[in-house]
């Protein structure tokens, strides 16, 4: 009766858009608390052609998510766009390069055309994935395509991979997102050279293809590449007849732990100050330590090194050991019967490793990698990566370095050792 009355009267009409069951449409598909026009992104303006009815009628507002996305993604899409959200305002704020090198999403036709070049189907939330951001667009892929040899290539776009990286020695990964032609286009080749079957999408890869993640058509579980080409899950396998949601988990996981601040933005070269990236070694959680020993604070993050490991019969994991010095008054309290200490030289280091059977490995040698770093108050830290591989996990590494008062031609006490607490090295849930 109400919808028969609103066809002749302009109030009923407003009070029909406004029955709970449009609000609850609104909610279920596309998350909205408030009636609002369509948005590509989260951080994009709305719709310049959308319904003008949207911004006060629940039902103008479904109705015009829905032309948009339509709701052949039922329940998913409020859990693609919050990571969508989460991802773009750590970005934003911390990344703005790499917020900045999101692309426009891809249309229904444009993943429609994708399938059938590539002979698979996307799962549904990697195509919601893609509505949303059509991966990223960086200049370094630009100039490769273009081969554009009047320009010096920008080599700090490889740094800009919106799921991250690391460096350990001359090894560097830095993955990204990648757009829907290079998709296609990479997918082909690895196909056609029996790296990947026909069931498989490439959807993220660093520059140098060391390091690529793929996902099922089948299931829409997510795997990622070790040394000489096995695969290995990257995300929980999903139970049979579950929702093939593998690339989604995957991405909400690497979304929350740049929203808790367990990933970090940092150089991802020691000695490149232009390298500034996503850093993938944990700054707190598992896999990670903090000890302080005479006011030297030594901060360490391990993770598993995909493609340096042997499937899953021998891991690698590289690890990220970081020394500060605190500040006079923050020594004061942890060192109360010592003075404070200006500056201290790192001159050797102490590991035991301990896998799964409880085999000890221990190393001992001079300096880091080389160095003998001077660590100075109110200076910044210094960093540097080294790695292991591990047999039988889980397994578990501390240390010591033998610090000297001063430095090393002019010490100015005894030499004494600064301990590195106990960090895991496991098998993650999920490998990013």
């Amino acid at each position: 009766d109400c919808c028969r009355m609103a066809c002749v009267n302009v109030l009923w009409r407003s009070r029909v858009e406004q029955l709970p069951k449009w609000s609850q449409l609104a909610k279920t598909y596309f998350d909205l608390d408030v009636p609002m026009r369509v948005r590509a992104s989260p951080s994009a303006s709305p719709s310049a052609t959308s319904s003008p009815l949207a911004e006060s009628s629940f039902k103008a507002a479904f109705l015009d998510w829905r032309a948009y996305y339509s709701t052949r993604y039922g329940n998913i899409f409020p859990r693609v766009w919050k990571t969508w959200t989460k991802l773009e305002n750590w970005t934003r704020q911390y990344m703005p390069a790499i917020f900045e090198s999101l692309a426009e999403g891809a249309s229904e036709d444009q993943i429609n055309s994708a399938e059938l070049t590539i002979g698979a189907t996307f799962p549904a939330p990697l195509r919601l994935i893609y509505r949303i951001h059509n991966g990223q667009k960086l200049k370094f892929d630009s100039q490769m395509d273009s081969q554009d040899s009047s320009h010096p290539p920008c080599y700090t776009s490889i740094f800009l991979g919106l799921f991250g990286g690391y460096q350990l020695y001359d090894h560097l990964a830095c993955v990204r997102m990648l757009p829907l032609a290079r998709l296609v286009n990479y997918t082909q080749q690895f196909a056609e050279g029996g790296r990947l079957g026909s069931n498989s999408i490439m959807f993220a890869a660093d520059f140098h293809f060391k390091k690529y993640f793929l996902v099922s058509s089948v299931t829409g579980d997510v795997v990622v590449n070790t040394l000489g080409g096995a695969l290995i899950p990257a995300c929980p396998v999903t139970p049979t007849g579950g929702p093939e949601d593998g690339a989604l988990r995957w991405m909400e996981h690497f979304a929350e732990q740049l929203h808790t601040g367990v990933f970090r933005a940092a150089q991802l070269l020691n000695t490149d100050p232009n390298s500034r990236g996503i850093s993938l070694f944990p700054c707190f959680g598992p896999g990670s330590s903090e000890e302080v020993t005479r006011g030297v604070r030594v901060q360490a993050g391990a993770l598993l090194v995909p493609e340096k490991s042997r499937g899953t019969e021998e891991a690698f994991f590289c690890y990220s050991i970081k020394f500060s010095m605190l500040s006079e008054d923050e020594q004061a309290v942890v060192c109360p019967n010592l003075a404070p200490l200006k500056f201290a030289q790192l001159k050797s280091r102490h590991w035991e490793i301990v896998d799964a059977d409880n085999d000890l490995t221990e190393v001992r040698g001079e300096a880091v990698i080389g160095l003998y770093p001077l660590v100075k108050r109110g200076q910044p830290p210094f960093e540097y990566q080294s790695g292991t591989p591990m047999k039988s996990m889980p397994g578990k590494m501390k240390g010591d370095f033998r610090f000297v008062p001063g430095s090393i031609e002019s010490p100015t006490g005894d030499e004494f050792d600064v301990l590195c607490a106990t960090f895991d090295l496991a098998m993650p849930e999920f490998v990013i």
